[in-house]
């Protein structure tokens, strides 16, 4: 488990890192309850929110790009995975700036949850380079995709509960407990567990 961290980091560290900061993010729109309500502090959020998903899938997207075309990259660029990374981030939110920013520059109530179709876009032109890539058939690739979203709910529900266990310590210990900061750790670590397993 160490090591497939440690592998995904270094393969991905603009994506980790927009993940960690979109977590941060989805806590904060919790933290303000009712997302439907417009607000000036919704709306900064959300459009972060949103921009921060883009980079997330879109440099993932281009990364199975460059993975497609490997031999196509100049070795000066296939030599540097953190400029490749740049390019990624860069790309994935110029698409971001194309797909949100220029057609509609006012976020609206209703729009929050935009990002999610920015990123089921950008995640379903990425698996089509990764069954590319693997020479796989669409059913075999769907299967394995179902299997790891089994074996990530499982590791979710380990995690939580591990979580849980350890609040409820702590519950025991001291007798004055926040399950606001509980609701926010566990909202931070399903953000950043369920979007870096998918």
């Amino acid at each position: 488990m160490k090591e497939t961290i440690i592998k995904l980091v270094k393969k991905y560290p603009f994506t980790i890192l927009s993940i960690i900061a979109l977590a941060v993010v989805m806590v904060q729109i919790l933290e303000y309850g009712d997302i439907f309500e417009t607000t000036k502090e919704t709306i900064m959020v959300s459009e972060i929110a949103i921009a921060l998903s883009s980079v997330i899938t879109g440099s993932f997207m281009f990364d199975k790009i460059l993975d497609c075309y490997n031999e196509k990259i100049p070795e000066v660029v296939k030599n540097k995975p953190f400029l490749i990374n740049i390019i990624c981030c860069i790309s994935s939110f110029i698409i971001y700036m194309l797909l949100r920013i220029i057609p509609n520059p006012e976020l609206k109530a209703g729009d929050n949850f935009l990002y999610n179709y920015i990123a089921i876009m950008f995640s379903l032109i990425a698996y089509y380079f990764i069954i590319k890539k693997k020479d796989m058939e669409l059913p075999q690739y769907a299967a394995k995709i179902f299997m790891n979203s089994l074996i990530l709910f499982l590791f979710e529900c380990v995690i939580a509960a591990g979580i849980s266990v350890l609040y409820y310590i702590y519950y025991i210990l001291f007798k004055d407990v926040d399950f606001v900061i509980y609701a926010r750790i566990m909202f931070f670590q399903f953000v950043v567990v369920s979007y870096i397993g998918f």
